[in-house]
């Protein structure tokens, strides 16, 4: 056993909702990355995205890339596939699975409908460039010219 040293929290009135997202687009971010094994012994790539949009904030989304899986089209879909992301975050090349965290890219999702045991979920369908931060523009400097022409580090302080 393991010992827990502290009292239990009031139930949580923030919720966070399981239910799938609404289809759209979503501005996300690569979260985590791991190769594994289906049930079938093949290996794939997980790859865990994190909404950072205004609305559905923190909420997570998954995709698998079976990049290493013996049928010649499921592997060219997912190599496409794996490459609409890679390029929606500005790489050039990808090496090292781990060159994806911290990237941002727009997610779109679609709903899947759910099967036996399984609710509906979403299903990541297309990936693109997250649109670049809008910058404020430069202020102008209202304050008067200087006196001197002289720049401010030569000259005496008073």
């Amino acid at each position: 056993m393991t010992e827990l040293n502290f009292a239990l929290l009031e139930p949580s009135e923030n919720t966070m909702s399981f239910d799938p997202l609404p289809d759209g687009w979503y501005s996300a971010v690569v979260v985590e990355e791991e190769k594994r094994e289906s049930a079938a012994g093949n290996s794939y790539l997980a790859v865990t995205f994190e909404v950072t949009g205004p609305d559905h904030a923190g909420r997570k989304i998954w995709s698998n890339f079976n990049l290493w899986h013996p049928a010649e089209t499921t592997l060219e879909i997912a190599q496409r596939k794996f490459s609409d992301m890679a390029l929606a975050c500005g790489m050039s090349s990808c090496k090292d699975s781990g060159e994806l965290l911290n990237n941002h890219l727009d997610i779109m999702l679609k709903t899947e409908a759910g099967n036996g045991d399984y609710g509906p979920k979403n299903k990541v369908v297309a990936y693109r460039a997250a649109p670049q931060p809008t910058l404020r523009p430069f202020e102008v400097s209202t304050a008067p010219a200087p006196d001197s022409e002289e720049p401010p580090w030569k000259r005496q302080a008073s």
